[in-house]
């Protein structure tokens, strides 16, 4: 068994399951890693599961933790990894050698699990993670076998898509009066936006020159390939290939909804985990189980300030098997009094959109500040796998309860000030958790603050039935959508009649009542069932004693204006600090959005921006 940090166990059908979350050291920086296997550690070969990139990430993450556990109930040790610059993994998404740095990451995952004395290695690429395994052919003849999951055979084809998703994301402020003040968009001719990545355009330009050659697939034995392909891709030159040398080829079948899910409370769990798990299993046949000992561990340096001071992470595993990422200077985390804490929206992971909620860490704790990130129960790394997970209830009682379990695992220095924040129905969450820690921790001097990024509920009560809540985030907005295909994304959805209906009773009552009933009766009106005024949601975090700080996404500002925001807000005489983006999107992929959040989370912690060192185009190392 693991030793070194704690685990959390999954109980499957005869076995028990342990997954170890531990930092591997790596030439760039600390890798971030998740490593399943069974409790007795007899173990009879080691699998590395390499995800893809960018937004694709998200939605599999979960996907991708039922096969290493799926492995490991066959008898092997897997092993996850977030590669250098992704993830909870060390380095700057925009650095210039981060494509290298992918590669390099899986050479250390290999030495890694060698070094554990495990002869027998099998890789599994999902996506991008079948293009990088396949850029060293080297590192491919020391392989027993790989799997191509849905590969990306083209880092070009994959480069433009998820550019061309950012683009169609992201809404430009034309329509906002001059009045209104914006968070500037960062121009930089050295960085490319990717939808979930950020990349500097010489790493972008190394993604793109990427590609699988079915020579190096030679360097294998022969049988020790399978590759589920696209239909469109069954007979490709790179399938050909694979059954020339005997390997096996198959339909992945439609990838849509796992790759790219329409709805942020559903993920899939799909059937290619039973069949990549038995390929391996019949691959590797009866080799006796060995005894392995891993050493685990749970913190890592990630970053240093400017100054050099080094910044740490140190994993958690909380009750339930919850897992937590706490990021402050090397021995500040208990002492530091200015604390973040971060609300992913449903099934998103930690790091949030762009990795929004990793980069906020380093900038708040390079001011000397702390910043807890965690993953809800069935959600990407927190708890085992099951079946219940692919489904979460949004904006109810049960929701709320699970995100404030995170305020267990806190203690606050005198004096603190705690911040929670979040995107859409994360900020949802995030304003219940600061009224929460309002009345846990003012009695020492604390203060609590909810800095809420592009929200849609206005009310902090939980629906009665969440059906049309839960259509609001699927036709709320005018977002442009294409075809389903080439794009990945959703057709157009039509709001039902009755949904309509209600839209327009909303905005009427807001725009007839706001300038005419006494303050009195427009709080009874706001608090309605059918009124989204947003002055309801900040009434109740101003009553409980907590400040609050809005983010909002050109679009989302002008929703914002349809429900009477400024009205009511200027009706009740408050000045409620505003951030609007010069662009952005509603779910937080945008770069200007990114910036926006970080910057008034440093204001509600009342931390000044650090001056920006020159820049460089030096390599890292």
């Amino acid at each position: 068994m693991p030793t070194g940090v704690e685990v959390e166990t999954a109980v499957g059908d005869s076995v028990d399951v342990v997954n170890t979350p531990t930092y591997i050291p790596h030439r760039s920086g600390s890798l971030f890693g998740v490593i399943s296997m069974q409790q007795s550690s007899q173990v009879r070969g080691a699998v590395i599961v390499l995800p893809s990139l960018a937004k694709e990430v998200i939605h599999t993450t979960r996907a991708l933790k039922l096969l290493s556990e799926t492995l490991a109930a066959h008898g092997f040790l897997a092993l996850r990894i977030d590669y250098a610059n992704t993830g909870e993994s060390a380095g700057d998404q925009r650095d210039p050698l981060a494509a290298e740095h992918w590669v390099d990451s899986i050479r250390t995952a290999v030495s890694y699990v060698r070094s554990l004395g495990i002869r027998n290695v099998t890789v599994v690429g999902h996506r991008v993670g079948s293009l990088l395994a396949t850029q060293d052919v080297d590192l491919l003849g020391q392989l027993d076998a790989i799997v191509l999951w849905d590969p990306v055979v083209r880092g070009r084809h994959f480069v433009r898509m998820q550019k061309a998703l950012y683009s169609i994301v992201t809404a430009e402020s034309d329509g906002l009066p001059d009045s209104v003040p914006l968070v500037e968009t960062d121009q930089s001719d050295n960085l490319v936006h990717l939808m979930g990545l950020t990349l500097h355009s010489a790493a972008a330009k190394s993604l793109s020159g990427m590609r699988i050659d079915s020579a190096a697939l030679d360097a294998l034995p022969k049988t020790a390939v399978l590759a589920l392909l696209r239909d469109s891709e069954l007979e490709s030159d790179l399938a050909q290939s694979i059954r020339v040398n005997e390997g096996e080829v198959s339909s992945v079948g439609d990838q849509t909804d796992f790759l790219e899910a329409v709805n942020p409370w559903v993920v899939t769990l799909p059937d290619e985990v039973e069949t990549i798990a038995s390929w391996i299993g019949r691959r590797v046949g009866d080799n006796t189980p060995e005894s392995v000992e891993v050493r685990s561990t749970s913190s890592a340096v990630v970053a240093h300030t400017s100054d050099g001071q080094p910044i740490e992470t140190i994993v958690r595993v909380l009750p339930g098997n919850r897992i937590v990422w706490d990021t402050a200077l090397v021995g500040r985390h208990t002492a530091a009094r200015h604390v973040v804490v971060t609300h992913t929206i449903a099934h998103d992971i930690r790091t949030g959109p762009d990795r929004l909620f990793y980069d906020l860490a380093i900038d708040v704790a390079g001011l000397e500040g702390r910043v807890v990130r965690f993953d809800r129960a069935g959600v990407g790394e927190s708890g085992h796998v099951s079946d219940e997970d692919t489904h979460i209830r949004l904006y109810k009682r049960p929701y709320i309860d699970e995100g404030l379990r995170i305020l267990d695992a806190i203690e606050l220095p005198d004096n603190a000030t705690i911040v929670h924040t979040g995107v859409c129905i994360g900020g949802w969450m995030a304003s219940h958790a600061a009224i929460e820690s309002r009345r846990r921790f003012s009695t020492n001097g604390s203060q609590s603050g909810a800095v809420i990024v592009n929200p849609l509920r206005w009310r902090l009560r939980p629906p009665v039935s969440t059906g049309i809540v839960e259509r609001r985030h699927r036709v709320g907005f005018d977002v442009p959508t294409g075809e389903g295909g080439e794009s990945g994304l959703a057709k157009p959805t039509t709001a039902p009649p009755i949904l309509r209906v209600f839209k327009a009773i909303d905005r009427n009552v807001v725009r007839r009542l706001v300038g005419l009933l006494p303050e009195d009766a427009y709080t009874v009106i706001s608090r309605s069932l059918l009124a989204r005024n947003p002055d309801s949601l900040v009434n109740s975090i101003y009553r409980a004693g907590a400040s609050v700080r809005i983010v909002f996404g050109p679009e989302d500002y002008q929703l914002f204006c349809r429900y009477g925001g400024p009205q009511g807000f200027e009706k009740r005489g408050w000045r409620v600090p505003i951030y609007v983006g010069e662009s952005g999107d509603h779910v937080g992929y945008s770069a200007t959005i990114h910036k926006a959040t970080m910057q008034a989370c440093r204001d509600a912690l009342g931390l000044k921006e650090p001056e920006k060192a020159p820049p460089s185009n030096a390599p890292s190392h």
